[in-house]
């Protein structure tokens, strides 16, 4: 059904699996949330997805990160990929 990813070159994979990401999504949001119109499912990957690109860095600072938060008086963030995505998808989703 899709291509293989493996003889695309960079650009071409990184478009053909993003394709392959919205497509599942919208599939999912279709099978398992059957009340969510097109909008709706729009506006889940318009929100979800930047979310997931952000979620990383608040799970897993680096060493010159810790160092500043240190400096400043902010504690470190004490959480998963897990906790922050299913909480997200949550509020999303209510």
């Amino acid at each position: 059904l899709y291509p293989s990813c493996s003889r695309l070159t960079s650009i071409r994979y990184d478009a053909a699996c993003l394709l392959y990401v919205v497509i599942t999504t919208k599939l999912i949001c279709e099978k398992y949330i059957p009340k969510m119109n097109e909008q709706d499912r729009m506006y889940f990957r318009y929100t979800f997805f930047p979310f997931l690109c952000g979620a990383f860095p608040y799970t897993e600072p680096t060493q010159k990160q810790c160092e500043a938060m240190d400096a400043a008086g902010i504690p470190h963030p004490e959480t998963s990929i897990y906790d922050l995505v299913y909480h997200c998808l949550l509020k999303l989703l209510a």
